[in-house]
């Protein structure tokens, strides 16, 4: 089975939104994903996050990775209390910059091995997450639970459900 069949019953995956040859048996198409689901201002011991959140990680069939201004410590205790499957984290910390700052951006990059036209970075703010991640060449969705008024050039999601939809509408 190759990369484009073991994805394609979730969505339609070009060649150009994976890593490797027809006949690898991992596919590599992936996304790259803000805190969208851990709400500011959390409680460091159980913090909540959005329900779609939680649905998101537990049924992309993809690579999820959390790319977030929130320190390595406290994301990485929300991320165990709510058991979620991540392919990495990378943090403000870790990069020694916050987004919207293109180092974050850049350091997921280049420690995953992956290039921007490979990456859908999902956020929850226009200026830190689509801003900072086209700063770098990655396209970006924003995440807009509040039917906030879209600013013209940012394409928006309402909830992570669109998400996949609208991967296969970008790489079919």
């Amino acid at each position: 089975m190759n990369c484009l069949s073991s994805v394609s019953k979730y969505l339609k995956c070009s060649p150009a939104f994976r890593i490797g040859s027809e006949s690898s048996s991992k596919c590599r198409c992936f996304i790259v994903f803000y805190n969208v689901g851990l709400l500011s201002g959390y409680d460091t011991i159980k913090p909540p996050i959005f329900e779609d959140s939680k649905a998101f990680f537990e049924k992309s069939p993809l690579p999820v990775y959390l790319v977030s201004n929130i320190d390595t410590s406290d994301i990485l205790q929300a991320v165990a209390y709510h058991g979620l499957n991540l392919a990495g984290v990378f943090t403000s910390e870790d990069a020694k910059s916050y987004k919207p700052r293109k180092e974050l951006f850049e350091l997921a990059l280049k420690s995953t091995g992956l290039s921007p036209d490979e990456v859908i970075h999902i956020g929850d703010s226009v200026s830190s997450d689509v801003q900072g991640a086209s700063k770098v060449g990655i396209r970006a969705l924003w995440l807009n639970r509040f039917g906030k008024s879209v600013p013209e050039g940012v394409e928006n999601i309402s909830g992570l459900s669109e998400a996949f939809d609208r991967i296969g509408q970008y790489f079919y």
